[in-house]
């Protein structure tokens, strides 16, 4: 069995040349797991880890799809922003047939904690939602991925996998169907008009950095929200403390890792997402 410590992950991203051992998975995750249904491709097993593609139904000029992870018992992968350390899985579509592009979508995460420290991701099951483009709509369409991925407990293992998928024109199964448009209503909603997230400052606390990321009252009310932070090559984004109402909205303080001085955040363009139970919201805006 190949097993890296967390840290080194993500030299191992960056060396895409380095060789990837397909791993077996554990017996017990194999037994759980019921064979594919008509619409979806072959499962493929790795090491406390499953894959497959999924197919869904065609909605206007658009083929749906998703990529589906069935991870072992206290096992996680991660989300695009993986947190203190981690991989997010990387997708690579260049062997598809007639197919012009895919965009990938990814459910709101959670925030994980083990001895390696803090991640941020899913455990148990996680599908990511595809929408595809074809060349040629009405014709003969396949799906070719190399999925690179990392799977996590007290270790983490590095996992690669091949996966196919023949979209076929005919009724998806309706399962299959069901099962990514409830992974689509985890995606978080864009903030178009910036009603939701409202604001992001800088500021120094007790002598420490903050972020501190103003949403609106009603977004707030009712329940225990997390905020993910994105676009910042230095600083990391630790859980939120609620703190007081501020005007129409409540400010949410976000501990700061990895600068000494908030002001550093100042004229950054971070993306913030707000999850609170399976409401989400996602923004892109200007800290100051």
């Amino acid at each position: 069995m190949m097993r890296l410590e967390r840290k080194s992950l993500m030299g191992i991203a960056n060396a895409r040349s380095t060789r990837l051992c397909g791993l077996v998975l554990a017996a017990a995750l194999v037994l759980a797991l019921q064979p594919a249904a008509a619409g979806s491709g072959d499962r493929v097993s790795r090491d406390h880890s499953a894959v497959r593609l999924v197919q869904g139904e065609v909605a206007g000029e658009v083929q749906m799809a998703g990529v589906e992870f069935v991870l072992g018992d206290g096992w996680k992968t991660y989300w695009r922003m993986p947190g203190e350390s981690g991989v997010p899985a990387e997708f690579d579509w260049s062997g598809s047939l007639n197919v012009a592009a895919v965009a990938v979508a990814w459910p709101a995460p959670r925030r994980m904690h083990d001895a390696a420290g803090e991640g941020v991701g899913y455990k148990d099951h996680v599908v990511f939602p595809l929408t595809v483009k074809l060349d040629r709509p009405g014709r003969p369409a396949r799906l070719d991925l190399k999925l690179f991925y990392a799977v996590c407990k007290d270790i983490c293992v590095p996992a690669s996998a091949e996966l196919s998928l023949d979209l076929s024109p005919a009724q998806p199964d309706r399962a299959d169907v069901d099962l990514i448009r409830r992974y689509q209503d985890l995606v978080p909603a864009e903030d178009a008009d910036g009603r939701g997230i409202l604001a992001a400052a800088p500021r120094i606390i007790a002598g420490k950095p903050f972020l501190v990321v103003t949403v609106a009252s009603g977004l707030a009310a009712g329940g225990q929200a997390d905020i993910f932070v994105e676009g910042s090559d230095t600083a990391y984004f630790r859980q939120p403390r609620a703190g007081s109402e501020s005007g129409a909205g409540r400010d949410f303080l976000l501990p700061v890792d990895g600068i000494a001085d908030a002001a550093a955040l100042s004229g950054l363009v971070l993306r913030i997402t707000w999850v609170a139970g399976n409401k989400s919201l996602s923004r892109a805006l200007k800290v100051e």
